[in-house]
């Protein structure tokens, strides 16, 4: 009845395809909507992008740096939405190495 010999492969979430897919969600937004409204992308971003960026990875304590770069270079691609916030330096203190 019960196959001991089951793959979960197909079950694991990368750091590399949730970024693939964050990536996408967040091209989608900024094609999308013209008037970009701070509240309105952050609720975007929060209900679309993060999402994927949570999900089966632990997107508060990466465990490699490589996923740590991963989240950071979509977070560093939404504050470049804002105009006021495009100016000031993104620095990733924990991605240094």
């Amino acid at each position: 009845m019960f196959r001991t010999e089951y793959n979960y492969s197909h079950m694991i979430y990368t750091g590399k395809q949730a970024y693939a897919k964050a990536s996408r969600m967040f091209g989608l937004i900024n094609r999308s909507i013209k008037h970009k409204d701070r509240d309105i992308l952050l609720s975007l971003y929060k209900s679309l992008v993060r999402l994927h960026l949570e999900y089966c990875i632990p997107a508060w304590s990466p465990h490699y740096v490589k996923n740590k770069k991963l989240i950071e270079r979509i977070q560093h691609r939404f504050t470049r939405m804002f105009p006021d916030l495009r100016s000031l330096p993104y620095i990733c203190e924990d991605c240094n190495t």
